[in-house]
Protein backbone atom coordinates (compact mmCIF):
# COMPACT_ATOMS: atom_id res chain seq x y z
CA UNK A 1 0.00 0.00 0.00
CA UNK A 2 2.85 2.38 0.83
CA UNK A 3 4.50 1.61 -2.39
CA UNK A 4 1.03 2.39 -4.42
CA UNK A 5 0.58 5.69 -2.20
CA UNK A 6 4.11 6.80 -3.45
CA UNK A 7 3.64 6.96 -6.55
CA UNK A 8 -0.34 8.64 -6.36
CA UNK A 9 1.97 11.16 -4.32
CA UNK A 10 4.83 11.39 -7.14
CA UNK A 11 1.98 11.57 -10.00
CA UNK A 12 -0.13 14.09 -7.82
CA UNK A 13 3.30 16.26 -7.61
CA UNK A 14 3.91 16.19 -11.31
CA UNK A 15 0.32 17.42 -12.50
CA UNK A 16 0.62 20.09 -10.24
CA UNK A 17 3.68 21.34 -11.30
CA UNK A 18 2.53 20.68 -14.90
CA UNK A 19 -0.49 22.95 -13.95
CA UNK A 20 1.35 25.73 -11.95
CA UNK A 21 3.18 26.14 -15.23
CA UNK A 22 0.62 26.63 -17.28
CA UNK A 23 -1.35 29.12 -15.06
CA UNK A 24 -2.11 32.29 -16.37
CA UNK A 25 -0.16 34.91 -14.53
CA UNK A 26 -1.18 38.74 -13.88
CA UNK A 27 0.84 41.73 -13.32
CA UNK A 28 -1.00 45.60 -13.17
CA UNK A 29 0.72 47.90 -14.63
CA UNK A 30 2.18 50.05 -12.19
CA UNK A 31 0.46 53.02 -13.75
CA UNK A 32 -2.48 52.36 -11.63
CA UNK A 33 -5.21 55.13 -13.03
CA UNK A 34 -5.11 53.05 -16.39
CA UNK A 35 -6.16 50.11 -15.06
CA UNK A 36 -4.28 47.69 -17.61
CA UNK A 37 -3.23 43.97 -16.68
CA UNK A 38 -0.82 41.92 -18.14
CA UNK A 39 -1.71 38.67 -18.54
CA UNK A 40 0.70 35.78 -19.96
CA UNK A 41 1.82 32.19 -19.25
CA UNK A 42 4.84 30.62 -18.15
CA UNK A 43 7.68 31.92 -16.17
CA UNK A 44 8.08 35.19 -16.24
CA UNK A 45 8.77 37.52 -13.16
CA UNK A 46 8.76 41.51 -12.63
CA UNK A 47 12.02 43.10 -12.53
CA UNK A 48 10.80 46.12 -11.04
CA UNK A 49 12.66 48.36 -13.11
CA UNK A 50 11.71 52.04 -11.91
CA UNK A 51 11.55 53.92 -15.05
CA UNK A 52 9.11 51.79 -16.37
CA UNK A 53 5.17 51.04 -15.30
CA UNK A 54 5.75 47.14 -15.88
CA UNK A 55 8.89 45.05 -17.23
CA UNK A 56 8.72 41.34 -17.00
CA UNK A 57 11.91 38.87 -17.51
CA UNK A 58 11.16 35.00 -18.65
CA UNK A 59 14.08 33.28 -18.11
CA UNK A 60 11.92 29.99 -20.63
CA UNK A 61 11.70 32.37 -23.50
CA UNK A 62 14.61 34.63 -23.20
CA UNK A 63 12.62 37.82 -23.56
CA UNK A 64 12.27 41.33 -21.71
CA UNK A 65 8.18 42.57 -21.69
CA UNK A 66 8.49 46.06 -20.89
CA UNK A 67 5.01 48.39 -20.50
CA UNK A 68 3.63 52.10 -20.57
CA UNK A 69 0.52 52.63 -19.69
CA UNK A 70 -1.53 56.08 -21.00
CA UNK A 71 -5.01 57.61 -20.08
CA UNK A 72 -6.83 58.86 -23.89
CA UNK A 73 -5.90 62.60 -22.35
CA UNK A 74 -2.11 61.83 -22.31
CA UNK A 75 -2.25 59.91 -26.01
CA UNK A 76 -4.18 63.41 -27.31
CA UNK A 77 -1.76 65.39 -25.32
CA UNK A 78 1.31 63.37 -27.39
CA UNK A 79 -0.38 64.39 -30.63
CA UNK A 80 -2.45 60.88 -31.33
CA UNK A 81 -1.93 57.04 -30.96
CA UNK A 82 0.26 57.14 -34.34
CA UNK A 83 2.50 59.83 -33.16
CA UNK A 84 3.05 58.35 -29.59
CA UNK A 85 3.17 54.92 -31.19
CA UNK A 86 6.53 56.59 -33.11
CA UNK A 87 7.88 58.72 -30.85
CA UNK A 88 7.77 55.82 -27.69
CA UNK A 89 9.66 53.31 -30.29
CA UNK A 90 12.37 56.01 -30.97
CA UNK A 91 13.18 56.86 -27.61
CA UNK A 92 14.36 53.02 -27.18
CA UNK A 93 15.71 53.21 -30.89
CA UNK A 94 17.99 55.94 -30.53
CA UNK A 95 20.10 54.68 -27.93
CA UNK A 96 20.58 51.23 -30.55
CA UNK A 97 23.15 50.94 -33.37
CA UNK A 98 22.34 49.39 -37.15
CA UNK A 99 18.40 50.17 -36.45
CA UNK A 100 16.38 49.04 -39.08
CA UNK A 101 12.96 47.48 -39.26
CA UNK A 102 12.66 43.65 -39.38
CA UNK A 103 8.59 43.86 -40.58
CA UNK A 104 6.37 46.69 -41.84
CA UNK A 105 4.34 48.40 -39.60
CA UNK A 106 1.35 46.74 -38.90
CA UNK A 107 -2.11 47.96 -37.55
CA UNK A 108 -5.63 46.08 -37.02
CA UNK A 109 -8.59 46.86 -35.05
CA UNK A 110 -11.96 44.69 -33.45
CA UNK A 111 -14.95 46.08 -31.78
CA UNK A 112 -13.25 46.32 -28.72
CA UNK A 113 -8.77 47.15 -29.53
CA UNK A 114 -6.68 48.87 -31.71
CA UNK A 115 -3.40 47.34 -32.19
CA UNK A 116 -0.18 48.97 -33.45
CA UNK A 117 2.98 46.46 -34.22
CA UNK A 118 6.72 47.44 -35.87
CA UNK A 119 9.09 44.77 -35.60
CA UNK A 120 13.04 46.08 -35.06
CA UNK A 121 16.66 44.58 -35.07
CA UNK A 122 19.42 47.17 -33.75
CA UNK A 123 22.50 46.51 -31.94
CA UNK A 124 23.01 47.05 -28.53
CA UNK A 125 26.73 46.59 -26.94
CA UNK A 126 28.17 44.45 -29.81
CA UNK A 127 24.81 41.83 -29.65
CA UNK A 128 21.98 42.15 -32.16
CA UNK A 129 18.59 42.22 -30.69
CA UNK A 130 14.96 41.81 -32.01
CA UNK A 131 12.33 44.79 -30.87
CA UNK A 132 8.84 43.89 -30.83
CA UNK A 133 7.14 47.45 -30.73
CA UNK A 134 3.32 47.36 -29.63
CA UNK A 135 0.57 49.77 -28.90
CA UNK A 136 -2.77 48.93 -27.76
CA UNK A 137 -5.39 51.19 -27.19
CA UNK A 138 -8.79 50.11 -25.51
CA UNK A 139 -11.35 51.71 -27.51
CA UNK A 140 -14.29 52.03 -25.14
CA UNK A 141 -12.15 52.18 -22.23
CA UNK A 142 -10.19 55.22 -23.54
CA UNK A 143 -6.67 53.79 -22.40
CA UNK A 144 -3.47 52.56 -24.20
CA UNK A 145 -0.81 50.54 -23.34
CA UNK A 146 2.61 50.19 -25.31
CA UNK A 147 4.47 47.22 -24.95
CA UNK A 148 8.20 46.01 -25.86
CA UNK A 149 9.33 42.34 -26.30
CA UNK A 150 13.01 42.04 -26.62
CA UNK A 151 15.51 40.00 -26.67
CA UNK A 152 18.09 37.63 -28.81
CA UNK A 153 16.68 37.51 -32.53
CA UNK A 154 16.08 33.74 -32.57
CA UNK A 155 14.39 34.29 -29.00
CA UNK A 156 11.92 36.88 -30.54
CA UNK A 157 11.44 35.24 -33.51
CA UNK A 158 10.57 31.99 -32.33
CA UNK A 159 8.31 33.48 -29.48
CA UNK A 160 6.23 35.73 -31.51
CA UNK A 161 2.84 33.79 -30.51
CA UNK A 162 3.41 33.98 -27.16
CA UNK A 163 3.85 38.10 -27.42
CA UNK A 164 0.31 37.32 -29.75
CA UNK A 165 -1.44 35.76 -27.25
CA UNK A 166 0.00 38.10 -24.28
CA UNK A 167 -1.67 40.64 -26.65
CA UNK A 168 -5.14 39.17 -27.16
CA UNK A 169 -5.62 38.77 -23.05
CA UNK A 170 -4.86 42.11 -21.97
CA UNK A 171 -7.47 43.14 -19.77
CA UNK A 172 -7.96 46.85 -19.18
CA UNK A 173 -10.43 47.00 -16.22
CA UNK A 174 -11.50 50.58 -16.62
CA UNK A 175 -11.17 51.60 -13.20
CA UNK A 176 -7.47 51.90 -11.05
CA UNK A 177 -5.77 48.40 -10.31
CA UNK A 178 -5.11 48.30 -6.58
CA UNK A 179 -1.30 48.30 -6.73
CA UNK A 180 0.28 45.12 -5.89
CA UNK A 181 3.13 44.56 -2.93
Amino acid sequence: MSVLSAIARNLLRQEMRKRAEKKKHRFAIRNHHVGIEVVCRGDWQDTHAPNLDLQLWSQQFGVYLSAYGYEMEQVRFHGGAHWLFTIQNDQILRKRQNVKAAEERRTWENEEKIVFRALYQADYKNTTYLYDCCLVGFKKKEKYIWLLFNGLPEHVRKNRRVFDQIVNDLVCRGEDVKKGP
